[in-house]
């Protein structure tokens, strides 16, 4: 992802180590879709007004994708 204004600049990246895969039933919120949760390594690099960012931290997201 990327954030830009005038006074931000930072990008960040997620490396997926693992992911867990739920198939959503039919007629539940999500239906005919796959819950993904993922693990892995947030990279976050920029500027946030005249400071320098870079560093590196484990963390997790989720999506739903369809089947």
């Amino acid at each position: 992802m990327r954030a830009r204004s005038s006074s931000l600049e930072l990008d960040l990246t997620f490396d997926v180590m693992s992911i867990e895969s739920t198939r959503m039933a039919n007629g539940l919120f999500g239906g005919g879709l796959n819950f993904l949760q993922m693990r892995g390594q947030y990279t976050v690099t920029g500027r946030a007004g005249a400071r320098q960012i870079n560093f590196s931290a484990p963390g997790t997201a989720e999506t739903f994708r369809g089947q």
